[in-house]
């Protein structure tokens, strides 16, 4: 697995942020399962609850959310590119830059975190790294929910948008690899795993993995409505 190249990353998505909010930031459109999930979750924060959506990209999850729901939610993303377009798309809301390795943030202090590929250029023990950030923010009863792609070949793309530069790679998990990673945090019990297929058309055709957990919960206290 290659090596998680911060400083590219970055480039790459402060060079592409404007065409990917324009080609992601409806997305969810043409993804009813997405949604449904991001109901889910969100029927389990508590009023008021202060959740952030880390590598919120261009906002649109965030949006959703606060659309759909009422729900304040800040979106973190280290690009500040992409924090800059997000800022613009949705002005009402807030978003800053920050990086998942490193929360700028209290211990126990947050209600929920939204993660919608937000791993997707980490290693493995990057990946285990910015969970246990997670689970360090999030407060006793609180909530996470992560999506990834699912493979086991990385895949490279040189010019992303077609925008000399904007290079990266994409990270591809065996969920069985990320659901004990969760595990080996202490505090914290997955609550529900799911595997769907690509919507045909819609997005890269691999196969997504999407995670709820959540953080000193008591056995029978999970709220997820079927």
């Amino acid at each position: 697995m290659p090596e998680y190249d911060r400083a590219g990353v970055e480039r790459c998505y402060d060079l592409t942020a404007e065409k990917y909010a324009g080609k992601l930031l409806h997305e969810l459109d043409g993804k009813p399962f997405d949604r449904q999930i991001l109901d889910r979750f969100a029927k389990l924060l508590p009023k008021n609850a202060d959740v952030f959506d880390m590598g919120c990209g261009s906002g649109h999850v965030e949006n959703y959310l606060a659309e759909k729901h009422g729900v304040t939610v800040t979106g973190l993303d280290f690009s500040g590119g992409m924090v800059s377009v997000a800022s613009r798309f949705f002005p009402n809301m807030k978003f800053i830059k920050g990086d998942m390795l490193s929360l700028d943030i209290k211990d126990d202090s947050i209600d929920g975190i939204i993660a919608f590929y937000a791993i997707v250029h980490f290693t493995l023990a990057d990946t285990e790294k910015a969970l246990r950030e997670f689970a360090r923010v999030l407060k006793p009863g609180g909530y996470a929910l992560i999506s990834f792609h699912i493979g086991s070949q990385p895949v490279t793309v040189d010019n992303y948008f077609d925008i000399s530069g904007a290079k990266a790679t994409w990270t591809f998990f065996d969920p069985d690899d990320i659901v004990e990673s969760i595990k080996k945090i202490s505090e914290v019990s997955i609550d529900e795993v799911i595997i769907r297929y690509p919507y045909a058309g819609k997005e890269h055709p691999s196969r997504r993995c999407y995670i709820l957990w959540s953080k000193n919960r008591k056995s029978g206290e999970y709220l997820l409505n079927s």
